[in-house]
Order: structure tokens, then C-alpha cells, then sequence
């Protein structure tokens, strides 16, 4: 198969496409969430955007923030530790910056040990 079959091949057609989707979606929901008011709508963008394309580490990014605003630890270090195996650019690992600090701390207080 030449380069250019497989650049235009049906699964490589898909892959973009869904590449193209997470993106929107993400900064979508990212705005919504942030700057708009809709937190609903912004996290339901996420999780579509995180849906499309797994491996889009922006999605993973945001929805770590938005789960740890949220209150939803479990979720937001599930998040972080998925974006670690992305390869986020440096703007999402800024964002994300100390909040795996504030993720552990959280984990921590809410642990209890049996006697």
C-alpha cells in the first residue's frame, strides 16, 4: 500500500476525524465549564471529547481539573494518571501543575485504616 492509500485509508480517515472531534469538543467543554458558566454542559463536552479519542491528552488534562473542582478525587487522579501516558504538551502539564499534590492530599485525608 503507497503512503498515499494509507494516509486516505478509511481507518486513517476515521482517526483524523476523531481527532478533529475530541479537539473541538474539548476546548468546547473547557469553555463552557470555565469562562461560560455550564459546568453540566462543559463536563459533558469533556467526557464526549475523552470518549472520541482516548489518547487526546488535552481531554484527559481539563477533566483532571474539572473532576478535582468538583470534588470527584477518585476521577481526577484516574485522569492525571491517564494523561502521564499521553505525552501532554507543556501548556496541560502547566495546567495540571500540582495538582497531583493536591489529588494525593485529598486521597489521604479520605483513607481511614481499620483498627
Amino acid at each position: 500500500m503507497s503512503l498515499l492509500e494509507t494516509i486516505n485509508s478509511p481507518a486513517d480517515l476515521k482517526r483524523r476525524s476523531d481527532s478533529r472531534k475530541s479537539f473541538l469538543l474539548t476546548y468546547r467543554g473547557w469553555a463552557l465549564y470555565t469562562f461560560l458558566g455550564e459546568p453540566e454542559a462543559g463536563l459533558t463536552s469533556l467526557l464526549d471529547a475523552a470518549t472520541a479519542d482516548r489518547e487526546y491528552p488535552d481531554a484527559h488534562a481539563f477533566l483532571a481539573v474539572v473532576f478535582l473542582r468538583s470534588g470527584l478525587i477518585e476521577q481526577a487522579d484516574r485522569e492525571l494518571d491517564l494523561l502521564d501516558t499521553l505525552d501532554p504538551s507543556p501548556d496541560m502539564l502547566a495546567l495540571t501543575a500540582g495538582i497531583r499534590d493536591q489529588i494525593d492530599a485529598a486521597l489521604a485525608s479520605t483513607t481511614t485504616t481499620a483498627p
